[in-house]
């Protein structure tokens, strides 16, 4: 049996053609014609769609499409493709072409969301109200043309087998607006994730996301959450996450990380985050360029002393930070002591030396042997006369003034 589908809208997903088709034509028995266009008794799949090699079969004459095509074109399979790793990706796409259940290891959701701008942009056009694949994407909840909030219904609550709901007749007791309460920055946050999903959907991209992984605990602790001179303090980090994305929005896509053993996002930071979670690895991404983006000035501290044997880019051992002062202490290897008011990409700015290390008493001695005057060493070394008369008597580290 071949079915005539009508072509479909842009962005259109294939099940929307599919319902569209039932109500156009009456079909009575919905279980069995689906039975019929996918070769097995289909239910309601909002992101992706199985048995595809017997509805490019039975719409040949009409679309001419591969199953592999109707994959890319009709729904969110290259979103998926784009975050999966190649094993998981592949797999997915078998899995579309025949009778199979999807692999276990990627987590679909089942809500449809629509635009009420879209809708009537729809009708103002004169062509019937449909879905649109970009309204479905994981973690969308802003319309990506209109940018206003979208409306949804859960699918768990239709029949997943006689209920493929078109847009044009869906009750208006079945619909939420989705309103949540988000500042600004969140919204922005929001906004970026709508353009990152919409953009892997459409450019048919691959992503490395274990090489992104395995940047965020450095970005993180360039940024300033540091717990000791190589660890991440993962509850700020989580504190500061849910910060930037507003917890209305985290609880409602179901990515709201809590403290403790189960805390995703620390996982996260240790570069352990399920592949099947692909929102989540948006989610990350994007956080870890607003990270980028952030100066905080509390990164832990390179240290300043370039005369030092360990060379540039030696992180201190020790930071601490002094509140009735305001400003922070450094204490190095080296023997190098110091002050700071803060950093800049792990610089420290403002810096005080409190204790001179071994290495500026082996140059000023050098210098000395070399008939240098006291105010020339002085004046190499960065320091006061007296503190390299001190330098000069002792072998030990001299504190400065």
């Amino acid at each position: 049996m071949s079915v005539d589908l009508d072509p479909p809208y842009p962005d259109e997903p294939l099940f929307s053609v599919v319902a569209r088709y039932m109500v156009d034509v009456d079909v009575g028995d919905k279980v069995r014609f689906l039975k019929n266009l996918f070769g097995y008794q289909q239910r309601l799949s909002v992101t992706l769609a199985y048995g595809l090699e017997r509805v490019a079969e039975e719409t040949r004459h009409v679309w001419a499409l591969s199953s592999d095509e109707l994959a890319e074109q009709r729904t969110l399979y290259p979103y998926y493709a784009a975050l999966l790793p190649m094993p998981f990706r592949d797999a997915l796409l078998v899995a579309m072409r025949q009778k199979q259940q999807k692999p276990s290891p990627l987590v679909v959701h089942s809500t449809l969301r629509f635009c009420e701008g879209c809708r009537a942009a729809d009708r103002a056009s004169g062509r019937p109200e449909y879905w649109r694949r970009s309204h479905l994407l994981p973690g969308v909840v802003l319309c990506p043309e209109h940018g206003r909030w979208l409306t949804e219904i859960s699918s768990n609550d239709l029949h997943f087998l006689t209920s493929w709901p078109t847009l044009q007749l869906l009750p208006a007791k079945d619909v939420l607006p989705i309103a949540l309460d988000l500042n600004a920055a969140q919204l922005d946050a929001c906004q970026r994730v709508t353009r990152a999903s919409v953009w892997l959907l459409h450019n048919h991209v691959s992503t490395d996301v274990g090489a992104a992984l395995a940047q965020f605990k450095a970005t993180a602790w360039t940024a300033g959450f540091t717990f000791g001179p190589h660890d991440v303090d993962c509850r700020r980090l989580t504190r500061h996450f849910i910060e930037f994305y507003g917890e209305p929005y985290l609880y409602h896509i179901g990515s709201l990380p809590v403290l403790g053993n189960n805390n995703w996002l620390a996982k996260a930071v240790n570069g352990r985050l399920p592949p099947r979670f692909t929102i989540r690895a948006v989610l990350v991404v994007i956080f870890m360029a607003s990270l980028h983006e952030r100066d905080s000035g509390l990164a832990w501290p390179l240290c300043p002393n370039e005369l030092a044997c360990h060379g540039p880019g030696h992180i201190v051992e020790r930071r601490q930070y002094h509140k009735k002062a305001g400003r922070f202490s450094g204490k190095c290897s080296c023997g190098f002591r110091f002050t700071y008011s803060f950093t800049e990409a792990g610089i420290p700015q403002d810096v005080r030396p409190t204790v001179y290390g071994h290495s500026h008493a082996e140059l000023a001695r050098s210098l000395e042997d070399t008939g240098a005057t006291l105010a020339h060493i002085a004046d190499v070394i960065g320091a006061s006369p007296q503190v390299v008369s001190r330098l000069l008597k002792k072998r030990s580290p001299v504190r400065g003034f």
